[in-house]
């Protein structure tokens, strides 16, 4: 793949992630957004099969609330229950700590009312529907009401109404009162929200939602509009003048410093807030600066090179041609070490497959010529070698009687040597070819990296979950990271540059590559030129096209045995890498967001 065609693709993907992350945090308001003249916002997620279409909410400063919800039901006879849970005590009677009293259900036609209280009590609130209890008891849980559908409900929309009396934990001091309440945290998908605040003697002083929601007043009402996805946070945190606590029937609670606290836990709730514009510039420039530091640091001279070429480009050793012409110039695979072997066979340093396709004979020869590469293979070969005789699946047979005699300290050993020829790294000799910047060029492993960032990412998500869902400043952070990642995780050379005419090279390599994986290009080629097809295979398999030039040798009825024992020879080694690999045993109401009494929500079964 050229150059061009991989900073396109990286910045299509940066992009992407760009545009994902200002959809997720608010930053791109015609898809976010309706109309002005729109009362609320619409959630933009799945809604499912049944959701709540509107969500209308009166709560006034003695306790008491009224909601009404209206349920858009898409799945017929799936569902036959519609309730409203708590995760505050719902009791009859009262009690010294914060709960909540029902005080009426209005069901949608043809449905019973039910309530179940946190002492599992069930009482259903029609005279004539008693007959369902048994059934009710079953399928409702602890501080529920709601209303039971016995033929369970046809698509098609519902209202339920509720009417509930709160009784908080009241905190104040001299000055202030505060009031957290958690309206919902579990529930279906809210495509739309209200809810109206009514507040006649204007005792609220200052009013937060968690998450930030549009509010406003108009006369002695405060009107928040917004919606919510699947259990999102919905919490409204007071801020009150001290004649509250002979309007709000509570739990009084003396805390000192309320109006401090009330604020600090507002900056720590929306902490990030205040960068979140300068977050999402970060986001949208991300693509502009990486085509900056491209065209800067990492667009190469244009050459002319054709899209095949059927001659080798330059006498170079093949583990040579696969750490730095194959992919990244940092990342050496295990090609490099098959691709070795073969070479060493042909200059006659080795043997492969005389008696048996897993086993490597040493020649006798002139060794002055090898490089360190070469000699770290040979040392290798030698050290795990009998007679002159290396055997692969002699080593596949150690490594196993290794892991059951449990010598973990010489596993390791054999691993580590095995990682020395299977993934090696010679910083001096990319450098003479490129500058690159990437992980790869500062010595890290990118295909290592790759499941702990993901892990990361995804502990990150899960420890912090509805956080990062709530705060946009938090999100763009994350969009930042994945941006970054990407950025990170591209070929080295991508924003670096090729050193002389390499660049020229590298082109040449790629379309020597693309002529050995032309099954039907190579197969014009004539059988009789075997040192030829050696030189191919070599390469080939350097390269990564190595199969296609076997495949082509076999259906020309070319004999070179050594390419049937590379193979097995191998096949016993990622065998024996793999076994070697360490055992497991081895490896070392509150303020702010979320504080509120309350919770749970408008649901559905």
């Amino acid at each position: 793949m050229n150059e061009l065609r991989q900073v396109s693709i990286l910045i299509g993907i940066v992009t992407l992630i760009g545009i994902a992350g200002l959809y997720l945090t608010g930053g791109i308001p015609f898809l976010m957004e309706p109309a002005q003249q729109e009362p609320v916002r619409e959630t933009s997620v799945d809604l499912g099969d049944a959701y709540v279409d509107s969500y209308l909410a009166d709560l006034y400063l003695n306790g008491t609330l009224i909601e009404k919800f209206s349920y858009q039901v898409d799945a017929s006879r799936k569902y036959r229950m519609l309730y409203r849970s708590w995760k505050m005590p719902l009791i009859q009677g009262r009690i010294d700590m914060p709960y909540i009293e029902l005080l009426d259900v209005v069901p949608p036609p043809g449905a019973v009312p039910y309530v179940k209280y946190s002492n599992n009590a069930v009482k259903v609130l029609s005279v004539n529907d008693s007959g369902h209890r048994v059934e009710i008891e079953s399928l409702a849980e602890q501080n529920e009401a709601g209303a039971y559908y016995p033929q369970m409900f046809p698509a098609g929309r519902y209202q339920i109404g509720y009417a509930f009396r709160i009784h908080p934990y009241l905190e104040c001091d001299q000055d202030y009162c505060h009031w957290n309440l958690k309206l919902d945290d579990e529930h279906l998908p809210y495509r739309q929200l209200v809810i109206r605040i009514h507040d006649p003697e204007d005792l609220i002083v200052q009013l937060f939602t968690h998450p930030e929601m549009e509010s406003h007043q108009e006369g002695d009402l405060w009107v928040i509009t917004g919606a919510s996805p699947k259990d999102g946070l919905i919490e409204v945190e007071m801020l009150l003048l001290p004649g509250a606590r002979e309007v709000i029937d509570g739990i009084p609670r003396e805390v000192s410093n309320i109006y401090e606290k009330t604020l600090s836990a507002q900056e720590k709730g929306y902490m990030g807030s205040d960068l979140l514009p300068v977050l999402r510039s970060l986001v949208a420039a991300f693509p502009l600066l990486l085509i900056v530091l491209y065209l800067l640091f990492g667009r190469e001279k244009h050459y002319t090179v054709p899209k095949t070429l059927s001659t080798i480009p330059a006498k170079r050793k093949p583990w040579l041609v696969n750490m730095v012409f194959k992919d990244d110039p940092h990342e050496f695979e295990p090609d490099g070490f098959y691709a070795t072997l073969l070479d060493l066979h042909k200059r006659k340093i080795i043997e492969l497959g005389r008696t048996s396709f897993t086993e490597i004979r040493f020649l006798p020869g002139d060794w002055s010529d090898l490089d360190r590469y070469e000699r770290v293979v040979l040392d290798f070969l030698k050290a795990n070698s009998r007679n002159d005789v290396f055997s692969a699946r002699g080593l596949e047979n150690m490594v196993k009687n290794l892991t059951k005699s449990h010598n973990t300290g010489k596993r390791k050993e054999l691993r580590k040597s095995m990682e020395g020829i299977l993934q090696y790294r010679d910083d001096d000799a990319v450098r003479e070819f490129a500058a690159g910047r990437s992980l790869m060029a500062f010595g890290l492993n990118k295909k290592r990296l790759i499941m702990p960032l993901i892990w990361t990412a995804l502990i990150l998500i899960f420890v912090l979950g509805r956080d990062i869902a709530s705060n946009p400043a938090a999100i763009a952070l994350l969009i930042l990271g994945l941006q970054s990642t990407a950025v990170a995780l591209a070929p080295s050379t991508l924003l670096g540059r090729w050193k002389k005419d390499y660049y020229k090279e590298k082109l040449e390599w790629d379309a020597f590559r693309n002529f050995l994986s032309d099954y039907a290009l190579i197969r014009r080629y004539s059988a009789d030129d075997l040192d030829m097809w050696k030189e191919w295979l070599i390469y080939g398999t350097a390269l990564g096209v190595g199969d296609t030039v076997e495949k082509a040798m076999m259906d020309l009825n070319i004999a070179i045995p050594e390419a049937a024992a590379v193979h097995n020879i191998c096949t016993s080694f990622v065998d024996a890498f793999s076994s070697s690999m360490p055992d497991s045993s081895d490896s070392g109401g509150g303020f702010g967001f979320g504080g509120g009494g309350g919770g749970g929500g408008g649901g559905i079964r």
